[in-house]
């Protein structure tokens, strides 16, 4: 995902703090037009066929 906004020249910020919101981040920040994209994958959700569990 990184390296296709940065091929498209589009500039962004990666786990940017959320404002006001204490232990949130944000996966992907446009400051530009002030737009924010969070990225859910099988980890966070748990996805019975894709998720993995931590080692330690």
């Amino acid at each position: 995902m990184r390296r296709l906004l940065s091929a498209w020249g589009l500039r962004y910020r990666v786990n940017a703090k959320v404002p006001g919101i204490p232990r949130r981040a944000v996966a992907i920040l446009f400051p530009g037009p002030k737009a924010a994209v969070f990225l859910d994958g099988c980890f966070c959700h748990g996805c019975p066929e894709h998720a993995t569990s931590p080692k330690s």
